[in-house]
């Protein structure tokens, strides 16, 4: 019986470990789905994202052509180019305004102030006649953010008068847009927008050039896309835009930005790599002792990368708590059924020891003893049964001694009568054939031997029947060593030997073969297995052989066959050799059962082998004494 701790143990194990399993299973389940929603939630902020600054650098595009298409500035080309360069139309418009041809006019610096606000992220607009030189530069006022723009018609920087030659050729109203530093603004996208006459010459009159801040461009980016109302910043979220030179271009941090991400977010590099070769997709880094998600795709201007990364480990922890609160109830859970359990056997199995404590009194031979059990107890059913067998039990025992008398007589009387039957089948042998062989003198000797060999089975007969007790108790004389040959012979000259004429014997016998038995037992073993061989021919003419000899083991092996009916499997399997059990009609079952009985309380086997149709072979083994003891 298990201890309660050993139990409790036990069951704790077999409660809550599949629990355990199950919660933990559900546990990474939810964890892998809190961050599949996160990577999907990523991949749509970085879609807006993209979306929008595309907008904007459509709106910024729109904002050029307008410009570059405007009356102002078509008027401000053909003033300064003089009036063959012009239509007709275009210098009469221009003369109207009455400035001087190296003024700006009024509407043109009221056009440009408004693109150079702060909004619009613009940090230069520059123009150029057809013959490539640069007319104005404009710019934001540097210390007076929304005041006047800051204009300069001279004193030009040299990386101010470089312009894309494309734009000189270009057909139609288009911008060429490339990316370019600037020590001020950091990376800058420069767009050269070709300026067409309004006539059908379609030539270009001049080039507007504007550069914009991109940092600025991506921070009113974050504005209108989802990433300002997710709640983006340096803790939960971050936008970052690289360069293929590995520049922050922009970060969410403005710490970073226009830092090589190498040396300012290393830890960024699992992410940076890919963006900077242009590829997209996902990657997860470690920063701050977190892990964060990123995902990155590449966005035009060519050479521009952008990724939006969120902090993992917190965006996953309303999973992770909810994965530790069912592993804790589960453990809980688990722990209370065992507990539970544990009690539930620990009273079952004291009621139990009790009943069986008392059918174990019962069961050694205290039938008188009542087994108890409470009326609400499972065991109260099986202390009902065992005190109504045990009731039963001693009826049946009070019975028994009534008739145990009269079955030991019915024993005793079918014993003799068995072998009062094998003496008179001798007998009716002999005088069967002593009407046929009486002349013989030979015979008459033969015959004389027989009948006192009868007599002297049937006076011992009469011996036993004056003393039933030895012969119901089977008790034997010891054993000692004979010689079986003589015996045997002995037993085929009574039997067999007054039917040579319908049967055929064949013996196959060493000189001695010497047992260690009691022979007269053995002699009506021998004598009733050679009976029931002939027996078993009887009809038609037969052959019994009788063979012996010793066995590898050192045993003696007595083996007689017979020709005869045979038996079934079945008979063999489920009757042969018990009480009762026998094939003839006239037969009382007792021969077969007492031979085995007799070898077995020798040390020795019977081992039997029949077909129907073909005989019947009985083998016995017996076992032979000592070298010292033989004869």
């Amino acid at each position: 019986m298990l201890t309660r701790s050993k139990l409790f143990l036990v069951l704790a194990l077999i409660c809550t470990v599949p629990l355990l399993l199950l919660s933990g299973f559900l546990f990474l389940t939810n964890l892998n789905s809190a961050r599949g929603m996160l990577l999907a939630n990523l991949n749509h902020e970085l879609a807006g994202a993209i979306h929008s600054f595309k907008a904007l650098l459509a709106e910024r595009e729109q904002e050029r052509l307008t410009l570059a298409s405007g009356t102002p500035i078509l008027h401000y080309l053909a003033a300064r180019q003089g009036p063959g360069s012009a239509s007709s139309s275009e210098v009469q418009s221009f003369a109207t305004v009455g400035n001087k041809v190296n003024d700006l006019p009024d509407n043109l610096k009221d056009v440009v102030s408004a693109l150079l606000a702060d909004e619009q992220a613009y940090s230069a607009i520059a123009c150029f006649d057809a013959g490539r030189q640069l007319l104005f530069v404009a710019e934001p006022a540097a210390h007076n953010p929304g005041g006047p723009v800051s204009l300069r018609t001279k004193n030009f920087l040299q990386h101010e008068s470089q312009l894309d030659e494309l734009i000189w050729s270009a057909t139609k109203s288009e911008s060429i847009c490339r990316l370019i530093g600037n020590s001020a603004t950091g990376r800058t996208l420069r767009c050269a927008t070709p300026i067409f006459g309004r006539d059908e010459s379609n030539l270009v009159r001049g080039a507007l050039v504007t550069d914009l801040k991109l940092r600025d461009l991506l921070t009113e980016v974050a504005k209108r896309s989802e990433l300002a109302a997710s709640g983006f910043n340096r803790v939960s979220g971050i936008v970052v835009v690289l360069d293929q030179s590995g520049e922050i271009v922009y970060h969410t941090n403005n710490a970073h930005t226009h830092q090589q991400v190498s040396t300012s977010f290393g830890n960024f590099a699992p992410v940076s790599g890919p963006m900077m070769a242009g590829r997209n997709g996902w990657q997860s880094f470690e920063s701050g002792g977190h892990e964060w998600l990123a995902v990155y795709a590449p966005i035009e201007p060519a050479g521009l990368s952008l990724a939006v990364a969120r902090n993992s480990s917190l965006e996953v922890v309303p999973a992770r708590r909810s994965g530790w609160l069912g592993v804790g109830m589960a453990a809980v859970f688990g722990l209370g059924m065992a507990t539970l359990l544990t009690t539930q056997y620990q009273r079952k199995s004291r009621s139990i020891e009790r009943v069986t404590e008392d059918v174990k009194a019962i069961a050694e031979g205290e039938l008188d003893l009542q087994v108890n059990a409470r009326s609400r107890d499972d065991m109260r059913p099986l202390a009902d049964s065992v005190n109504l067998v045990t009731r039963r039990l001693r009826e049946q025992i009070a019975r028994e001694s009534e008739t145990r008398q009269f079955q030991s007589f019915v024993r005793l009387s079918a014993m003799l009568t068995h072998d009062l039957k094998n003496a008179i089948g001798g007998l009716s042998l002999l005088v069967s054939n002593m009407e046929a062989h009486y002349a013989n003198e030979e015979f008459r000797a033969d015959a004389m031997k027989s009948l006192t060999s009868a007599t002297e089975k049937l006076k011992a007969l009469v011996e036993r029947i004056s003393n039933p007790v030895t012969t119901l108790s089977g008790e034997f004389k010891r054993p000692t060593p004979v010689d079986l040959v003589p015996l045997i012979r002995r037993v085929l000259s009574e039997t067999i030997g007054r039917v040579s004429g319908t049967h055929h014997l064949e013996t196959n016998l060493p000189p001695s073969l010497i047992a260690l038995v009691d022979s007269e037992r053995i002699e009506k073993v021998i004598e009733n297995l050679v009976l029931n061989g002939l027996e078993a021919m009887h009809g038609k003419s037969g052959t019994l052989t009788v063979e012996g000899g010793m066995d590898a083991n050192g045993m003696v092996y007595l083996s007689i066959a017979d020709t005869g009916v045979g038996m079934s499997n079945r008979f063999i399997d489920e009757k042969l050799f018990h009480a009762f059990a026998t094939t003839k009609q006239s037969g009382m079952g007792l021969g077969l059962y007492t031979c085995r009985e007799v070898v077995h309380a020798h040390g020795g086997s019977i081992e039997v082998s029949s077909t129907e149709g073909d005989g019947t072979t009985f083998r016995v083994m017996l076992p032979s004494p000592p070298p010292a003891e033989q004869l």
